[in-house]
């Protein structure tokens, strides 16, 4: 269904790699193209290993399974970093790897530690995994409290899967009863501005795959799951596919007027991971 826009991913995730010489890509100018790199991986990446596990699977190709290993591998330094955050690096990171790629005893180990170093942060009277030092300094996130970014890459890192159906459905009957008629959302459901306010892509994708991963598992809701998931897919690859395979008009942050129409890596990382969901590349459930 989705075999066009695989492919275009497939070909941006080729020239990224060609260019990134260890490093990671967070965001690219939507004329030029041109990434934004971080050396270290920063919070995003995560989702440049991951991208790179889902495209092994997508061509069968070894060498990208390699370097998605190498990727999760240059992760390793942060095992230790007081960020909530450490779910998206080694969920999406080093997660995939045994299901998905070459090395998987090293890469389940890499994903064991990191849930290991995150649940020493849990607070056991909150009930939360709270903001560490470092989502202080870097995020201004108050030091207590919680954060429901946290949630993307956290939860199945910790493994706690089938008592979050519930809240899971209803995120997603929210979503879909509250996001335009497109179903691509804004970068806020409450802007004033709308609709004129930037539309967020790689929201509608992380969306997308979120119903591709409950549709199996969700009954009578199940069809209309798909189906949205398959409609949101459809709207990004005719609508919002970047000349150059990426997916385009995501928002990275809006209030700070950052990257606020641009290709975001996690954009491209869930867009592909819900289009093999779709395809049936990939079971939806490993990921």
């Amino acid at each position: 269904m989705f075999e066009t826009a695989v492919a275009g991913l497939v070909r941006r995730v080729d020239g990224t790699l060609a260019e990134s010489e260890g490093r990671f890509p967070v965001y690219a100018d939507p004329e030029s193209g041109a990434w934004t790199w971080t050396d270290d991986g920063g919070w995003t990446g995560g989702f440049w290993a991951g991208l790179l596990w889902l495209t092994a699977t997508a061509t069968g190709d070894d060498r990208y399974a390699q370097a998605a290993a190498g990727a999760a591998g240059r992760l390793r330094p942060q095992l230790t970093t007081a960020t909530m955050l450490r779910g998206f690096l080694f969920w999406y990171g080093a997660g995939p790897g045994p299901a998905l790629g070459p090395g998987r005893d090293e890469q389940a180990g890499l994903a064991e530690a990191a849930a290991r170093e995150l649940s020493r942060t849990f607070d056991p009277v909150a009930g939360v995994l709270p903001p560490g030092a470092a989502d202080a300094d870097q995020y201004r996130w108050p030091s207590q409290g919680a954060c429901a970014d946290g949630m993307p890459g956290g939860v199945p890192l910790l493994a706690v899967t089938a008592e979050l159906a519930g809240p899971a459905t209803r995120v997603a009957d929210w979503y879909l009863d509250h996001a335009p008629d497109d179903l691509i959302c804004y970068w806020d459901f409450g802007d004033p501005a709308i609709p004129d306010a930037p539309r967020d892509t790689s929201a509608a994708a992380i969306a997308a795959a979120a119903l591709a991963k409950l549709a199996p598992v969700t009954g009578e809701a199940g069809p209309r799951y798909r189906a949205a998931a398959e409609r949101i897919l459809g709207t990004l690859a005719a609508v919002h596919a970047g000349p150059r395979g990426g997916l385009g008009d995501g928002c990275y942050s809006h209030r700070q007027h950052l990257a606020e129409r641009h290709e975001l890596i996690w954009g491209d990382y869930f867009a592909l991971e819900a289009m093999l969901a779709v395809d049936g590349l990939v079971d939806p459930g490993e990921l």
